[in-house]
Parts: structure tokens; sequence; C-alpha cells
């Protein structure tokens, strides 16, 4: 079993080595292999990046996601412009039946709700909604039925 402080070392070195982190205002603590992400990033996918770095760490049990997206400049949008670009995005992809889903966005921070056919449409439209400039956060409470296994 690995040391907290081997955890911690390692997940430094992944987030070092991603270059869509900066790790300038992050910092990471460990305690018997859950991991706290902490600090301030300029857009949301940079804090998903340093989750997903942590994460692909050995020895990590659990992530607490503290990171805080602190947008600035030119990077700050109003709710309804942000909500425009996701209905644009949405029905752009014809993967997605984007007339079952509905975003909500209030200080950035985007809550999907809906229905989707299937898993990967779910995660499909998650990351589409994360990349939009001027979006904090995603919640994805998109439904996607449960199927009957093959058998």
């Amino acid at each position: 079993m690995r040391s907290d402080e081997d955890i911690k070392r390692a997940i430094l070195g992944a987030l070092d080595a991603d270059p869509e982190v900066s790790m300038a205002e992050i910092g990471v603590v460990v305690h018997d292999g859950a991991v706290t992400l902490t600090g301030i990033v300029e857009t949301y996918p940079e804090r998903l990046a340093a989750e997903r770095a942590a994460s692909g760490v050995a020895g990590v049990i659990a992530i607490a996601q503290d990171i805080k997206v602190a947008l600035s400049g030119e990077r700050v949008t109003d709710d309804s412009e942000v909500a425009r670009r996701i209905a644009r995005v949405l029905e752009w992809d014809p993967a997605i039946v984007h007339e079952s889903v509905h975003a909500t966005v209030r200080n950035g921070d985007v809550v999907l709700t809906g229905d989707a056919q299937w898993e990967f449409q779910r995660e499909t439209i998650e990351n589409h909604v994360a990349r939009i400039g001027g979006v904090r956060s995603v919640t994805n409470d998109i439904r996607v039925p449960l199927r009957p296994a093959d058998g």
C-alpha cells in the first residue's frame, strides 16, 4: 500500500505533466488514500483535468473536488449567453436528441436535466457543455432508462 506522501507526490507529478492544468493555485491533501483537491483555476475544463489526473494515480481511493473556477476578464459571460451557447452546441450534434434535454444556468453553474436514450449521449452532452466559455460547473441530472440485461 502506498503512503499518503507517495500518493501526494504522484498526484503533483501528474498535475505538473498535464498540459491542461496550471498548478500555481492547486493544493493537494491526502489522508488514507482520500484526496482533497483545493484551489482556484480559470476554466471548468482545467478543473476536470485536475480531477482526471489525480484519479489516475495508484492508491487514490476517493477524491473531494474543492477546486473553484474563478472566471476572469473575457471569460466571464452572462448566463443568458451561456444558455444560448448550450442550446446551439446541443442542436448541432446529431447524436443527441436535444429536445429532451434542458439546461438551467445560474452564475455560470449549469444543471442538466431531461432524458437521454443512452449513457454515451448523457456523457457527450456533459462534455459539450463543460467546454463552453463562461461555465463554472456542470451538474448532470440527465436520466437514462435502465435496460434489461441480455441473457
